[in-house]
């Protein structure tokens, strides 16, 4: 399979306005190879796209183009490990409810993108 790229869909670049909080959620092998593939977009029902590009994973909203997180891989002690996330605090773009609600939403979408991944 070939991996997303910024240009498999409508991108448009992280806001300015954003706030950087810290992660710690250690991926496999297995994880991280399926993760780095990204996910383009396969219907209306689906809201994500989802590729990576030196050392981050930049999570796009499917219909708008608006990058809503971006989220640092790094490997840290033979581990590959999510280390930060830059979550968008543009209120035009996108309104969240809380880091907490940010942080949810992260790991539901990296664990579906490893999911469909793993079973391609």
């Amino acid at each position: 399979m070939k991996p997303t790229n910024e240009h498999d869909w409508k991108a448009i670049p992280f806001p300015f306005e954003h706030e950087k909080i810290i992660l710690n959620k250690v991926l496999t092998n297995e994880g991280y190879n399926a993760l780095i593939l990204g996910h383009r977009p396969h219907g209306m029902d689906d809201r994500w796209f989802v590729y990576c590009k030196d050392s981050w994973l930049y999570l796009h909203r499917s219909w708008t183009g608006y990058c809503i997180f971006k989220i640092k891989l790094d490997m840290i002690d033979g581990n590959y490990k999510l280390t930060e996330a830059h979550l968008s605090r543009d209120q035009d773009q996108y309104r969240s409810s809380s880091k907490e609600s940010d942080i949810e939403v992260i790991n539901l979408v990296i664990d579906l993108v490893i999911k469909d991944n793993l079973r391609s």
